[in-house]
């Protein structure tokens, strides 16, 4: 049984590096059923949450450099 943490959700759907490589391999263990992984509840929520926030500023700064250089 492998416990995923809300951080290592955060790094594979957020793709951060340096730890993206090693928390995918996990997640691919998980999917093909060789590894039960479990993530709890409330870091489901957390990690919705802060994905959000990462992912309206990264959209923000992007149409911002989109409207510099029109």
């Amino acid at each position: 049984m492998k416990i995923t943490d809300q951080k290592g959700c955060q790094n594979f759907l957020l793709e951060r590096e340096p730890y993206f490589e090693n928390v995918a391999k996990i997640m691919v263990l998980s999917e093909r059923n060789h590894i039960e992984s479990y993530i709890s509840a409330s870091a489901v929520t957390d990690v919705y949450y802060i994905a959000l926030k990462v992912l309206a500023s990264k959209t923000r700064a992007d149409e911002t450099e989109i409207s510099l250089f029109e």
